[in-house]
């Protein structure tokens, strides 16, 4: 929660505003199972 509300801080100083901050969630969730999955793989 620290790091997504991080996020959205820089998110909305660069001036993003709806569509392309839940592209940026998105991107991010999207990234996050990828590496817990090959992480997972590798155990």
């Amino acid at each position: 929660a620290i790091i997504i509300g991080a996020l959205e801080a820089g998110i909305i100083s660069v001036g993003l505003m709806g569509f392309w901050t839940q592209v940026f969630y998105g991107l991010i969730i999207v990234i996050s199972v990828g590496i817990h999955t090959i992480l997972r793989r590798r155990a």
